[in-house]
């Protein structure tokens, strides 16, 4: 028995030496999962602030918040009349997301996860600004009224994109640049008016439907990123 235990002595030594050579060589897996950084990004869905974390040397978890405030108060022309808009469309989403590298040379990683969305609902309110004729009587702007027209787009957003550049700074800063879209909620939508404008059910149900195929929502950011640690 004796005879077999200086071979297998030697092979378990060799193979013992190889892994801390590759070690060397590549990193080991504790050293990919310390790497952390928190990036500032701007896009086409707004201000976005993320932190990343590498899970080995293929995949890595993003967790991020963004917000994107739009408003308008101005003249509007709708159907040929004239009004005074007031429009608000503030979105606002997390996101919990993964990255995967399928390649060690090219800084290309594919992303895919899910985001919530938490305020999606622009609205619209419109007064006319002019008189309007119906038939032989011309109703002036205060006879009108004024409507108010909703949708909200609030829940569960699945996404899949492409991210470019490398995924942690070489040393305390880098720039990345993602490039997808995401699928949100069918929508759901009001409009309410005052005078003669408050019957508006039809309105309603058109909306409904105009607006169902808008769902897709792409997204274009740039972020900053700093890297935390050594």
């Amino acid at each position: 028995m004796k005879k077999y235990l200086l071979p297998l002595f030697l092979t378990g030594l060799s193979l013992h030496v190889s892994a801390q050579n590759v070690q060397r060589s590549t990193g080991s897996e504790s050293d990919v999962q310390r790497e952390k950084c928190i990036s500032l990004g701007l896009g086409t869905t707004g201000v976005s602030l993320e932190g990343k974390m590498g899970l080995n040397q293929h995949f890595n978890a993003r967790l991020g918040v963004s917000f994107l405030p739009v408003s308008y108060s101005g003249p509007l022309t709708l159907d040929g009349v004239k009004t005074t808009a007031n429009i608000t469309a503030n979105l606002g989403k997390v996101s919990l997301l993964g990255e995967y590298k399928p390649f060690n040379t090219l800084p290309i990683r594919l992303v895919g996860g899910v985001g919530y969305v938490f305020s999606a609902s622009p609205s619209a309110t419109l007064k006319p600004t002019q008189s309007y004729k119906l038939g032989q009587t011309t109703l002036s702007p205060n006879e009108l009224g004024e409507m108010k027209i909703g949708a909200n787009w609030q829940g569960i957003a699945p996404y899949l994109g492409v991210a470019f550049c490398r995924d942690f700074p070489k040393h305390k800063f880098n720039v990345n640049v993602d490039l997808g879209t995401y699928f949100l909620p069918k929508p759901t939508t009001t409009w309410e008016g005052t005078k003669l404008l408050n019957d508006n059910q039809s309105n309603e149900q058109q909306l409904d439907q105009n607006l169902s195929g808008y769902r897709w929502f792409p997204e274009l950011k740039i972020s900053l990123n700093y890297k935390i640690g050594n």
